[in-house]
């Protein structure tokens, strides 16, 4: 008997559950937690072994097993066989992406306006409950490595928490939370997760004039949330897996990808279309609220500042000390990809006809 460990979506749930697939020596194949439940390996459909990704293995019946015990697979496939009509439609599969990935890469104008829509398409189709956990994940991760207890006091944070409340979208589905955190190295800033947990920094928040100038921040934030920015990041970092879910309809296996939240938000960048779009939605929040659009530009100067000002702190201090580390990408970010003046300039416009 051979047991394979791995995860389980059952199509009903939005999540994957640990659990094993248990093979007998005449090639009978059951779920330890359907014991009864028995069919022959020979009769699961299995995805082509590369290196040692993940294999996705399709159960009669439709449900899929994923699980990176390549080895013991090839040995149960050696024993057993496999659903040889599977392995042909594999092979098919693995020929018609590899052209229309090749056919991507040769033609720029298609991956410079097909891939952003197709993201789009992708990330509407995710749960909001998987977002939600990957989004919890992704703060416990940033808690750990960039993230330390914020020291504003508790009736200021109270006093932002109440704004909060009354600027979330009516019926939203996210589970929206406003955190405050300090941090050595990224400055003033603001995050949004994909899970709605949004995170102002000590310093944004000591920066900022007046409680408008945050509540601009956080409608910003709350924007990429609403449309899904940080997912569409990471899954335009994979364009295969992109295509492979747009082409099957199969989203499981973006479970895995939404893992690289935490690199996107501090490391990287949301494109210039999302400001923009983000910019959109916070500017027509801020209309229906009655503040005044001139906040989102006077905060944007700000923080453009503030990040001006810790780089070159940073850099005089490696100077006086010798060091030549490597600047860390999170306190980069803002003085490498400044706000840009049409952003500001938008909303300068925008107070004028407020």
């Amino acid at each position: 008997m051979i047991e394979v460990e791995g995860l389980l979506f059952d199509g009903k749930k939005v999540y994957k559950s640990p659990t094993r697939l248990i093979v007998d020596d005449t090639g009978k194949a059951h779920l330890e937690n359907k014991p009864n439940h028995k069919f022959n390996f020979s009769l699961i459909m299995i995805s082509p072994r590369t290196g040692n990704a993940t294999r996705f293995l399709t159960l009669p019946g439709g449900k899929l097993f994923e699980s990176t015990e390549n080895e013991t697979l090839d040995k149960l496939i050696s024993f057993h066989g496999q659903n040889k009509h599977s392995s042909r439609n594999n092979e098919a599969w693995t020929v018609k992406i590899g052209l229309m990935l090749a056919f991507l890469l040769l033609t720029w104008i298609g991956i410079h306006y097909g891939v952003p829509s197709l993201t789009l398409k992708v990330a509407q189709q995710i749960p909001e409950q998987m977002l939600i956990e990957h989004g919890q994940e992704a703060m416990k991760e940033m808690d750990k490595s960039h993230f330390i207890e914020t020291k504003i006091p508790q009736k200021r944070r109270q006093a932002l928490q109440e704004k909060f409340k009354e600027i979330l979208p009516e019926n939203n589905k996210f589970d929206y939370k406003l955190h405050f955190r300090d941090s050595e190295t990224v400055g003033a800033n603001a995050f949004a997760l994909p899970s709605g947990d949004i995170i102002l920094t000590d310093k944004l928040v000591n920066i900022a004039a007046n409680d408008d100038e945050l509540v601009s921040v956080i409608l910003h934030e709350i924007a990429h949330v609403e449309l899904r920015h940080a997912a569409q990041g990471v899954i335009r970092k994979s364009t295969l897996l992109l295509l492979v879910v747009a082409i099957t309809g199969d989203i499981t296996s973006l479970s895995t990808v939404l893992l690289g939240t935490q690199a996107l938000l501090l490391e990287s960048s949301y494109s210039r279309q999302m400001e923009w779009e983000a910019d959109g939605y916070s500017l027509e929040r801020m209309r229906a609220l009655k503040i005044n659009p001139i906040v989102f530009s006077n905060i944007l100067s700000k923080i453009v500042k503030a990040h001006i000002e810790d780089s070159e702190k940073q850099k005089d201090k490696k100077a006086s000390s010798n060091q030549t580390t490597t600047e860390d990408p999170s306190t980069s970010y803002w003085s490498n990809h400044p706000p840009s003046d049409d952003r500001i300039e938008r909303f300068k416009k925008a107070s004028v006809e407020f």
